[in-house]
């Protein structure tokens, strides 16, 4: 057996496999090491070896994080699971290598992240071959629900949303200017506060003011993501992600003004990275 696990912002997915079946699902809190302490890290894992149930039996881990994108980055969670899976093969990797064999498997292109937060990525069909670096959800994350999000709340705080929205975000949310400082700047995990309003913001997306945010949200993740890639037009995108997922029809819009071929959307990783390892299992045998 392998355990697979996706770990985004703001949740992680895992996938207990062998080679035909999905033996058991599970779901913890997203375990990116930038906004997570180490024992933060051990004790959610611990969680989720004692829900799974079958720690000595699982030969393998491939874990595929969000902020995993160095040896120092990936330390804190090899040392957990290894805490709590002591006899398992472990192999930490970033969450845009899990992406890239979610969406494209063993096919060439590029690949992009959608959630919370964004980033993008060249692929060879095995590795990663080329990506930049993120400035994460203060400086970047172009695409992803963090940057619509800073936008509407932007745009709430400097009094320039039409009144019927900020009429919706006050009687749903409970929203005002000091709400949002609080949340940003004095609680924990602000990024996943302000990619919230993105459920909003599909809800209300026909709506001209928000329709506007999602078209500049796509267009900056294309401008600033994928257009550094030489011949990016020429490759098959890759996509994975909620928000991906939730505004697929603006963002193949967004795609077809740059002139890209969107190949695969995937809403939730984990789902092709099962495909994926249940595949090389098989040709093991």
């Amino acid at each position: 057996m392998i355990l697979i696990a996706d770990s985004g912002s703001t949740k992680t997915d895992w996938a207990l496999i062998n080679s035909a079946e999905i033996i058991k699902n599970e779901q913890s809190i997203g375990l990116n090491p930038d906004f997570h302490k180490q024992n933060s890290i051990a004790r959610e894992i611990q969680q989720v070896a004692i829900n799974l149930g079958q720690g000595d039996a699982i030969d393998r881990i491939y874990f595929y994080g969000s902020g995993a994108s160095s040896k120092a980055r990936q330390a804190p969670l090899i040392s957990a699971l290894k805490e709590s899976f002591p006899s398992s093969k472990i192999e930490v990797a970033h969450d845009l290598l899990g992406a890239a064999r979610a969406s494209l498997k063993e096919q060439s292109g590029l690949v992009g992240i959608l959630g919370t937060g964004s980033n993008c990525c060249a692929y060879n069909g095995e590795e990663v071959t080329k990506e930049y670096r993120s400035g994460g959800f203060i400086l970047s994350d172009e695409g992803g629900g963090v940057f619509m999000g800073k936008m509407l709340l932007k745009a709430f705080i400097e009094d320039q949303l039409d009144k019927d929205l900020k009429e919706a975000l006050q009687l749903e949310y409970g929203l005002s200017v000091d709400l949002i400082l609080k949340k940003i700047y004095k609680s924990d995990l602000p990024n996943r506060f302000i990619a919230s309003f993105a459920v909003f913001m599909h809800r209300n997306a026909t709506q001209p003011q928000i329709k506007s945010i999602i078209e500049a949200n796509f267009n900056a993740f294309f401008e600033q993501k994928v257009c550094r890639f030489e011949h990016y037009q020429d490759l098959p995108l890759g996509l994975v992600g909620s928000v991906a997922n939730h505004f697929e029809a603006q963002l193949m819009q967004a795609a077809k003004r740059f002139k890209c071929r969107i190949s695969v959307i995937e809403a939730r990783p984990i789902q092709g990275l099962v495909a994926y390892h249940q595949t090389k299992l098989v040709s093991e045998r």
